[in-house]
């Protein structure tokens, strides 16, 4: 870029960034974390409903929570596919010679509509791949048992799913008898089955009716491709706990290694063996990058007090100042970096170096010269 093109994009840049609000950029992000929240609260709910436990109130059912995000490994490169849709929640009942599936896609928005059944499709073309139906079978260690039926829900918001216009709906796409929309109430923790056929009777008994999905929890504290916020504050809230438990001198200290197997034990995933620790290591690398970037961590050795690989930055000892500075630090760091992008962007998109604004008046010069030349003949 010439010099002269060099200042007046910057002069646009400056401008640029004022008129853009950080604050505002700060709320969005906001409002991504905490619709991430509530979409793993769907996720935990599904998983308690149908709990291992005998207490859970969808155990009569004959269902089991088996694992999260079935089939994530696929959009990997360590498997080498992306684009996978997938589901959130794999239920499965598992009899003498057949398995039946229940895939939960969650949804914590309000813009319900043709959108969320589109997915609900692209999830089920995923899952009567065959290749992806073996896997499958083969995480839920039953190869040799046949997939009999398959039931496809997506669960929102009670007051969302219930707002969804089904006539509309109908008109618009033909709703397979296979798709169910559920309904969760985040207060008094119901689920319930609002619209669409539950075609297994022993699981229809159940949610038609409504169950209490807060009997029992399954400790799910994040998912393998949740928030990272999320993800951060409950690995620093581990590490520390289990440190000041074990009255360590440096419990804001840690290894690698120890962050790893944090992150791993959490995961209730489906993938095994050299996928998932491969998985596992990209994620771990990651979030340690991004706690360095935000200034949540350091790996500088005269900030460290032992010879441990990170120290934890916050103000304070307590675990929940811990927790309020991953939130505070990302979404800080975060909005700082949106707000310079989206500047940058809006110049870039209306911004024409004086070179290239004389070449288009050349142009233009030209284009009327043999025009009238074309005239004179």
């Amino acid at each position: 870029m010439a010099p002269d093109d060099r200042r007046e994009f910057d002069q646009c840049l400056e401008t640029a960034l004022d008129d853009l609000s950080v604050d505002e950029i700060y709320d969005e992000l906001n409002q991504e974390v905490d619709q991430s929240e509530n979409h793993l609260e769907l996720i935990i709910a599904t998983a308690s409903a149908f709990h291992q436990n005998p207490i859970a109130d969808g155990y009569s059912s004959g269902y089991r929570f088996a694992f999260t995000e079935p089939l994530e490994e696929q959009n990997s490169e360590a498997v080498g596919e992306e684009g996978v849709r997938n589901g959130d929640a794999l239920l499965a009942k598992e009899e003498e010679d057949s398995i039946y599936l229940c895939i939960v896609e969650c949804k914590s928005g309000s813009n319900a509509g043709r959108d969320w059944i589109n997915e609900l499709e692209d999830i089920e073309e995923a899952i009567n791949t065959d290749d992806y139906r073996e896997k499958l079978k083969e995480q839920l260690g039953i190869e040799d048992k046949e997939i009999r039926h398959e039931q496809y829900v997506l669960l929102g918001r009670a007051i969302s799913i219930f707002a969804m216009d089904y006539d509309r709906l109908a008109d618009d796409v033909d709703i397979p008898p296979n798709y169910a929309f559920w309904g969760y109430d985040f207060g008094d923790q119901k689920m319930v089955n609002i619209h669409g056929e539950v075609r297994d009777p022993e699981l229809a008994s159940v949610i038609n009716d409504s169950i209490d999905a807060g009997l029992i929890e399954n400790p799910i504290n994040f998912t393998f491709s949740d928030h990272p916020i999320t993800q951060l504050q409950s690995l620093v809230e581990e590490l520390i706990a289990e440190k000041q438990q074990g009255n360590d001198e440096h419990p804001f200290e840690f290894n690698r290694s120890e962050f790893y197997e944090k992150f791993d034990e959490e995961l209730q995933v489906g993938f095994t063996g050299e996928v998932r620790e491969q998985l596992v290591e990209e994620r771990v690398d990651s979030l340690l990058d991004t706690g360095v970037e935000i200034e949540l961590f350091t790996s500088a050795p005269e900030r460290l007090n032992s010879s441990h690989d990170y120290r934890i930055l916050f103000k304070g000892k307590r675990i929940k100042a811990a927790k309020k500075a991953v939130e505070t630090k990302f979404l800080n760091h975060r909005s700082e970096v949106k707000h310079k992008e989206r500047a940058f962007e809006d110049v870039m998109e209306d911004f024409t170096p004086e070179q290239t604004r004389l070449d288009e008046q050349d142009w233009v010069s030209n284009d009327d010269d043999e025009e009238e030349n074309e005239e004179d003949d």
